[in-house]
């Protein structure tokens, strides 16, 4: 469960974040904490190497979760000055 309190990407490639990895089971990603500061999104990196937010994938308000039933890595971006964390669950 990465603890996040500075804005930046988590991937796959992020401590405690494999399960951002393409995989072909469904996952969920929990958000839980007091503010993901500016914003938050869940994205994916589409075939022409641009990256797109899921349509459910603009987290504002904490808990909050998004299911991700898609086959492809996935990246969260911060902004701002979060105080939270996100668990990986699938």
């Amino acid at each position: 469960m990465p603890d996040v309190s500075a804005a930046g990407t988590y991937t796959k490639d992020s401590p405690g974040c494999i399960g951002l990895g393409a995989t072909p089971h469904e996952r969920a990603i929990l958000f839980a904490g007091s503010t993901v500061g500016s914003s938050c999104l869940v994205q994916y990196t589409d075939d022409g190497g641009t990256d797109r937010t899921f349509s459910n994938g603009t987290i504002s308000t904490l808990p909050a979760s998004i299911t991700v039933k898609a086959n492809i890595a996935v990246k969260v971006v911060f902004t701002g000055t979060p105080d939270c964390n996100f668990t990986i669950a699938g």
